[in-house]
């Protein structure tokens, strides 16, 4: 493998196989690996005049599919290696992850099993008791829930309100390909209204273009104790307080609709508080996703 990319497999129980620098002993990714470069996604199309129409597309479910060499300079070193390295893919409710590093990123792809991993069938050598060789190839088919290439998400600096009222500008980033969904720590008590920028993105969500490049959602008044943490992803739950008091259904259905767009470079976005005590504190986290393990940055 090339000395300026390295693949590291992270376990189940959290040990990390070296992929790429592995050729005497321990495990070695093989040729042929699949989906481990760009996210899948599906195009859309009508019948038009001329042929067909783009109509839009979705993202769809990454499938990596690979195969390692095992090698040990025994045969009992190479059972041992074989057994760890199965343990550390984990059965299908248990995750493990590549982490793919260059001289300037390092990205990590989290996944479970597909199916059953293929054992001892891809050598030429395969079909006899692979203690013979102390070598044996395992094949693995994966699947992601989050199909992108994750690097090192982005706090804010901290954004303070002196007096526990007033507006405070605070920034966002998207350096990825892909849309990101922000979170946003905010303390208690108080009334936060939370910017949500279409980012020129209205009409992928059904709206009118322009329609609400600068909307803002005023949420629910929060009293002490209900600390929340909002999460933008329509996938997950939107507001957790730290108390556990259910903030999300005081706040009439009302939620936030936009992710960052693609490759949004530092931008400045109102947060306001009402209410709140002297010297609250807030910031977001900015995800960085990415399409590829490399690359396609802003």
């Amino acid at each position: 493998m090339s000395d300026y990319l390295r693949f590291t497999l992270i376990g189940a129980t959290g040990r990390e196989w070296d992929l790429t620098r592995s050729s005497r002993e321990g495990v070695e990714l093989r040729t042929g690996a699949q989906q481990f470069i760009d996210a899948p996604a599906k195009t859309f199309w009508i019948k038009s005049v001329y042929g067909q129409t783009y109509q839009g597309f979705q993202w769809a479910r990454r499938e990596p599919t690979f195969a390692v060499t095992i090698a040990g300079k025994t045969a009992d070193r190479w059972e041992q290696l074989d057994s760890d390295f199965r343990d550390d893919l984990g059965m299908y409710n248990n995750t493990f992850s590549i982490r793919a590093e260059t001289g300037s990123t390092s990205r990590t792809l989290c996944m479970r099993l597909l199916e059953q991993p293929e054992a001892y069938t891809k050598g030429d050598w395969e079909g006899k008791d692979p203690h013979l060789f102390r070598a044996s190839t395992l094949a693995i088919p994966a699947a992601c829930e989050l199909g992108f290439w994750v690097g090192q998400s982005l706090v804010s600096p901290p954004c303070t309100f002196s007096t526990g009222n007033g507006t405070q500008w605070i920034p966002v980033v998207n350096y990825g390909d892909v849309p990101i969904w922000l979170t946003w720590n905010l303390p208690a008590p108080g009334t936060w209204t939370v910017p949500d920028y279409s980012w020129g993105q209205e009409e992928e969500f059904g709206y009118v273009n322009g329609e609400w490049a600068t909307r803002t959602v005023t949420l629910s008044p929060l009293t002490s104790g209900e600390d929340l943490v909002l999460n933008t992803d329509p996938n997950t739950k939107q507001m957790i307080a730290a108390n556990g008091d259910p903030v999300q259904q005081r706040n009439g259905g009302i939620q936030l609709i936009f992710p960052v767009a693609p490759k949004t470079p530092p931008t400045l976005v109102p947060l306001e508080l009402v209410g709140g005590n002297a010297g609250a504190t807030a910031y977001v986290t900015c995800p960085s996703w990415f399409s590829r393990p490399w690359g396609v940055s802003l």
